[in-house]
């Protein structure tokens, strides 16, 4: 059954008793005669006093029913919007989701590039150092090789012909 078709139901049992109260109290007119007199006695004398069983004793006419069912199903189909409008923001919330952690991941890649590119500077730094030490070492010891660097190629020379 439907959420309405319950909720029909419903007031329609609630239809049904109050009939079969209006029904056992035309039975009884003396009991429900008797709270009316009393009632309006108690008015007459000064006495104000709230008709509680008077009141619960008389049938209720039937636009308050369908006002009733009306509203009921206003609130009904605001709860199904809320309800819908619920989900599509709880979807929204887990592509959201899904999108930060891609986020998350893409980030510590990145992060991890970072760290490796700076590694690699260093490196390449330390490298230059190297290379100008040896360099600069090469210099010192080249004035006094040179000598013999061509020493070096006259022999290769005639070694060649």
């Amino acid at each position: 059954m439907s959420e309405e078709e319950n909720i029909d139901a419903y007031l329609s049992s609630r239809e049904r008793e109050h009939r079969e109260e209006r029904d056992q109290n035309e039975l009884e007119p003396s009991v429900a005669g008797g709270v009316y007199k009393a009632v309006v006695e108690g008015e007459e004398a000064g006495e104000r006093e709230e008709p509680s069983v008077s009141t619960a004793a008389q049938p209720q006419p039937q636009p308050k029913t369908q006002s009733k069912r009306a509203s009921i199903r206003k609130i009904q189909k605001s709860i199904s919007d809320v309800s819908k409008q619920l989900d599509k923001q709880t979807a929204q919330i887990n592509k959201l989701s899904q999108v930060v952690q891609t986020l998350q991941k893409q980030t510590k890649s990145t992060q991890r590039q970072s760290e490796l590119t700076n590694q690699i500077r260093s490196q390449v730094n330390q490298i230059q150092r190297g290379i100008t030490q040896v360099q600069k070492t090469v210099q010192k010891k080249a004035p006094a090789s040179s000598a013999s660097k061509s020493v070096k190629k006259k022999s290769t020379k005639k070694k060649k012909k």
